[in-house]
């Protein structure tokens, strides 16, 4: 086994526990968090076929990486594992018009700085996949059925075998729905290969439209256009696409806003509940997300 390190910076301020623990993207495999060292580990498979275990850990402005590999990365290997860190962490996200908004309100005084960003995959192609399986179930299931997607179709590195990769399209694309189903996925299995499918066969190019420079309505319907894909689940991935101009209106958020805001006044409409942050603009997802009222809820 062969063993590399290197260290990117990160567009500042940038706080990389924050980072990896705002949501729960660390702790759906191949991602694992481990809580006393403060590490993100991952296993990936590069687009050439080469398998890596990505160590990450934090360090001022930015991130330290050891790459486990089988032989030693080549250049452009080692810029593919660059780009995987780069993406997950969102490394070259400004934030700064956020902390500017930030500034505004008092309320938001102990927000760490360097906080704003949220965890998410190298691909959108698997957070797709991911989100699809947060939709109308609890956290726990949602971690088992991701658990066991990479368990039955993701590929084994040779010098790390207990710790598959995520599933490629091609892999999900030819899995059976009794296959998916065994996962744990129910209804959702059918969704998830029609997608795969899609992409697999080349008629469906999403990861463009991370780098997309359409409206964020436009990209919102393309994304209520796939199978599985609601309004929870297109705001989720916008998030994750780093559009924050979308609100993921659930039944946690209704919850949430209702109990914070409307306090002893007549049931809101939903048009009235969509509106609460709409004063963030550009921001709304992430006023949300990190609202300090979430202690008090």
């Amino acid at each position: 086994m062969a063993t590399e390190t290197f260290r990117l910076h990160a567009a500042t301020p940038f706080d990389f526990v924050h980072t990896c623990t705002a949501h729960g993207w660390a702790v759906l495999s191949p991602f694992t968090w481990d809580d006393a060292t403060q590490r993100l580990v991952r296993v990936e498979r590069l687009l050439d076929g080469t398998h890596v275990v990505l160590h990450m850990r934090g360090i001022p402005h930015g991130v330290h990486v050891t790459v486990e590999s089988a032989t030693p990365l080549t250049p452009s290997q080692r810029a593919a594992c660059e780009r995987v860190v780069r993406t997950c962490l969102r490394l070259d996200e400004d934030l700064r018009p956020f902390y500017a908004r930030i500034a505004e309100h008092p309320e938001w005084r102990s927000f760490p700085r360097g906080g704003g960003r949220l965890l998410r995959s190298p691909t959108l192609f698997e957070d797709i996949v991911k989100t699809i399986c947060t939709t109308n179930t609890r956290w726990a299931q949602t971690k088992r059925m991701v658990q066991r997607l990479v368990e039955a179709f993701g590929e084994r590195p040779t010098f790390a075998p207990h710790t598959p990769t995520f599933p490629t399209p091609q892999a999900l694309a030819q899995a059976s729905d009794e296959a998916l189903k065994a996962c744990g996925l129910g209804y959702r299995a059918a969704a998830v290969r029609e997608i795969a499918r899609a992409v697999a066969e080349g008629a469906l190019d999403i990861e463009a439209w991370r780098t997309s420079e359409a409206p964020t309505a436009e990209l919102r319907k393309r994304l209520l256009s796939l199978r599985g894909i609601g309004p929870y689940a297109a705001a989720t991935l916008l998030m994750l696409i780093g559009r924050y101009d979308e609100v993921p209106f659930d039944s946690i958020y209704r919850d949430f806003v209702v109990r914070t805001f409307f306090k002893g006044e007549p049931p809101p409409s939903k048009a009235d509940l969509q509106r609460v942050y709409d004063e963030w603009g550009e921001w709304k997802y992430l006023a949300y997300w990190f609202d300090p009222r979430w202690k008090d809820a």
